[in-house]
């Protein structure tokens, strides 16, 4: 399939990190870095324009992804199984 130029789409995740940051007085947090590129045309008439966008998230917002994507996992593993 080819999808041509003027397609628009969301940008393209070029790079992403992920650390720990210790708790001092506070919580600790997960801090997520991703390097993005964005498609030709869509903020700018720039092609590969990149952007770096910084998350931080708290334990309590990690715990609730990560028990959603194991609940997705576990719907299609159970889907997987029935089909052999």
């Amino acid at each position: 399939m080819v999808i041509p130029s003027t397609h628009v789409g969301p940008p393209k995740l070029i790079d992403f990190s992920c650390r720990i940051r210790e708790p001092d007085s506070g919580s600790a947090a997960c801090l997520l870095t991703f390097e993005l590129e964005d498609k030709e045309g869509v903020s700018t008439n720039q092609e590969g324009n990149t952007s770096i966008v910084n998350m931080e998230m708290q334990p309590s917002t990690l715990t609730t992804l990560l028990e959603g994507l194991t609940r997705i996992r576990d719907q299609l593993s159970s889907v997987a199984n029935k089909k052999q």
